[in-house]
């Protein structure tokens, strides 16, 4: 079962990836990553409520790919999804795809959190952009 949102932002790459990384953010995304960015690495996510998801980052190119498995649980190492994030300059702004495959089963309501999960996070990743877009453009001004 695979999962894909696509969401188009008002703003510049650099932004996003600021938006989708930095840990500066973790409020407004609704959680952070904790990795060092690299191949091959571990990445976890901890939600604003304090919960773990456990993976290993399998490509990363600045700016424009992100992809890691995300594990059914911490000791077992069972992958339970694949997740990327696709980023295409689009004249001004960007194309953002989010994909969930799902590799093990799920109940339907799990799915549907997964859903809604994902909206709502491009949600976040979309309105940050353009604040920290926004902030930049007003420091550039202002010096």
């Amino acid at each position: 079962m695979v999962i894909e949102k696509i969401i188009k932002i008002n703003g510049p790459s650099w932004a996003f990836w600021k938006a989708l990384s930095s840990p500066l953010y973790y409020a407004e995304r609704g959680g952070h990553y904790e990795c060092d960015w690299k191949a091959n690495s571990p990445i976890t996510w901890i939600d604003n409520l304090g919960r773990h998801a456990h993976g290993k980052l399998l490509q990363i190119k600045d700016r424009q790919y992100l992809s890691f498995l995300r594990y059914e649980n911490h000791k077992q190492n069972a992958v339970k999804a694949i997740i990327s994030y696709q980023m295409l300059t689009l004249g001004d702004g960007i194309v953002i795809k989010l994909s969930i495959n799902l590799i093990s089963t799920c109940e339907r309501n799990e799915l549907e959190e997964y859903s809604k999960w994902s909206a709502k996070h491009l949600a976040n990743l979309n309105q940050l952009t353009h604040s920290i877009h926004i902030g930049a453009q007003k420091v550039n001004y202002l010096a």
